[in-house]
């Protein structure tokens, strides 16, 4: 709707202009030249056999003074008429402009449907970093899934014992719901996550459960408050707020989003007083098999001087995975 609303915009600019300029090419025709060739009517024979031409020399001369006179009537005009011709291109340019722009939810639609493979297979591992310094090390082996309906991810940790085997199943549709599931090895049961459950931390991390959804944008407001280079990167800066409190635990946050791929590279949270208190950011990133991916991330408890980093030591897109990796009962086979 917007794109053939400029264009139609465009054409009525372009007609428009093309009226002013055959008007002034209208007046510039008008002014005449007085021929000095005399028709048939104005010659007559001599005795030696010529012709003669009879020139009204009052009429030429009443005749250059009517040329001057519009001439310089013609100029004025123009002259007038000139910064109304540059007002309306510049007007047009900016109207132009802005049609083009993105706006928040433009990119917050761009960020959520940003190209990640059919599936993908990911070998990482996370840390745990506590204020302390002290630091505990979790190998994990991360798989998604896009489809018509939704997108599934599924993360199992590989180690070390105390947690190896536990899974966590996201569904996420693309109607905009959401369904989490978590699988306990020591309970031999998987639970569902909902509700206030969903803020709280995931698996003793940093991450909150709610973080590891997609944001479906009609949730929440959207408002684009600048453009900018970070750490040498073009990035917007989009300031994004949860329409209703059940959809975040968080007052609002504000991430930079490259402008090359749409990928959230910092991300700034603040409570629902409005202090910020959490911050993730994106270390490394690169374009594997045509997608940009995140293979070193780290999300700071600012609060509590804790932080968590997720690395990816190696993945692989577009393989063929099985649909029957993503449900509820395989959560339990391990």
């Amino acid at each position: 709707m917007r794109k053939t609303t400029f264009l139609l915009f465009l054409i009525k600019a372009h007609l428009t202009l093309q009226s002013l300029i055959a008007r002034q090419r209208s007046r510039r025709s008008s002014i005449t030249f007085l021929s000095l060739r005399g028709g048939p009517q104005d010659r007559r024979s001599d005795p030696t056999g010529y012709y003669v031409r009879r020139i009204n020399l009052m009429g030429l001369l009443r005749s250059a003074r009517n040329d001057r006179k519009e001439a310089r009537n013609d100029r004025k005009e123009a002259r007038n008429d000139s910064p109304k011709i540059i007002i309306f291109l510049v007007l047009s340019i900016i109207i132009a402009t802005k049609a083009l722009a993105l706006t928040g939810e433009d990119i917050a639609w761009k960020v959520y449907n940003r190209p990640q493979g059919k599936d993908s297979q990911a070998e990482s591992i996370m840390i745990l970093k506590k204020a302390r310094g002290k630091e505990k090390v979790r190998e994990m082996r991360i798989f998604t899934r896009e489809d018509k309906k939704a997108r599934y991810t599924l993360m199992r940790f590989l180690s070390p014992k105390d947690i190896a085997g536990t899974a966590f199943l996201s569904i996420s549709y693309h109607n905009g719901k959401e369904k989490q599931f978590l699988y306990l090895p020591a309970l031999k049961r998987t639970r569902r996550i909902a509700g206030s459950f969903k803020f709280h931390r995931f698996v003793n991390s940093e991450f909150l459960y709610e973080d590891l959804d997609r944001r479906y944008p009609p949730k929440y407001h959207h408002e684009l408050l600048k453009e900018e280079i970070y750490n040498g990167t073009p990035c917007y800066v989009v300031k994004t707020k949860p329409k209703k409190k059940k959809y975040s635990s968080y007052g609002y946050w504000i991430q930079w989003v490259t402008k090359d791929g749409f990928l959230p590279i910092r991300i700034d949270i603040y409570d629902r007083k409005g202090k910020l208190f959490k911050r993730f950011t994106a270390q490394k990133w690169e374009k594997i098999q045509g997608y940009w991916t995140i293979f070193e991330s780290k999300m700071e408890n600012l609060k509590k001087k804790r932080e968590t980093i997720i690395k990816i030591e190696k993945i692989v897109y577009d393989q063929g995975l099985a649909p029957e990796i993503f449900t509820k009962r395989r959560l339990e086979r391990w």
